[in-house]
């Protein structure tokens, strides 16, 4: 059984919409990646990630296969897995598992960015930052909102 918890607004308005809880780990994932929400942002050029984490390995492989199979043909949908270790710390620096792992991609890149500059930021907003990075690519912006006046270029892949 599935019990959610949002990481932000969108994901708890989400979540309140599907009526997610108490569903089969199998069945939620296909009424969430079925939802009209999701198609249109992934539409859009989004990311879902989906991670999964745990402490019994061989469960958490197997909740992780269903995700793939699950999400098998979606555009911009990516699953993963975690340890208990690494949600733990996620879920203490107020970010979802997936954003945090994509934050110490980041952070490996710039040592200076920090969880709070990546909160309010998008799975393709951060994706894109890491690979502006990776590419050397010109700065171009200031994520939104953060303050830190970290700089980084967005556009130019897909």
């Amino acid at each position: 059984m599935v019990s959610v918890r949002a990481w932000n607004e969108d994901g708890q308005e989400l979540a309140d919409s599907l009526e997610l809880n108490l569903l089969d780990y199998q069945e939620a994932l296909e009424r969430l990646v079925a939802s009209q929400s999701i198609a249109d942002r992934l539409a859009a050029g989004e990311l879902l990630s989906i991670t999964v984490a745990g402490e019994d390995e061989a469960q958490c492989s197997r909740l992780l296969a269903g995700a793939e199979a699950c999400t098998a043909g979606q555009e911009n949908v990516q699953c993963h897995h975690g340890d208990a270790e690494t949600l733990e710390e996620a879920h203490h620096a107020g970010l979802s598992l997936g954003k945090y792992q994509a934050f110490l991609e980041l952070q490996a890149l710039d040592p200076t960015v920090t969880a709070e500059d990546v909160a309010g930021l998008t799975m393709r907003e951060i994706r894109d930052w890491i690979w502006s990075l990776e590419q050397g690519t010109a700065v171009e912006s200031t994520p939104a909102g953060n303050g830190h006046g970290h700089r980084h270029g967005w556009s130019g892949h897909e």
